[in-house]
């Protein structure tokens, strides 16, 4: 399927914009979320997937992540939130004087 094909099916059938969009590829038990979206410019193919992290396809050079709910672009950077990564050496409790 192309975005034209897709954009004209939602306009003929007056589709809300803010239409959920899930996947059911058929491996899954029903319909997932697609929370990850990669682009491979040589192919001009998109890829929705159920998590932007982890995937075959960020591990690949080839592959550009467009879409991860928690990614945040900084020009040209890619960073994800870090969250409780950081563990004190005295079980976070704080030293009275």
């Amino acid at each position: 399927m192309t975005l034209d094909i897709l954009n004209k099916v939602i306009k003929e059938n007056n589709i809300p914009k803010d239409v959920h969009l899930l996947s059911d590829s058929g491996w899954e038990c029903g319909p997932t979320e697609m929370d990850g979206i990669f682009y491979h410019r040589g192919s001009n193919t998109i890829v929705f997937t159920q998590r932007g992290t982890n995937s075959e396809y960020e591990k690949s050079d080839e592959w550009e992540i467009l879409y991860d709910p928690e990614l945040i672009k900084l020009e040209g950077l890619e960073a994800y939130p870090v969250k409780d990564c950081i563990q004190r050496s005295d079980g976070g409790k704080e030293k009275s004087n």
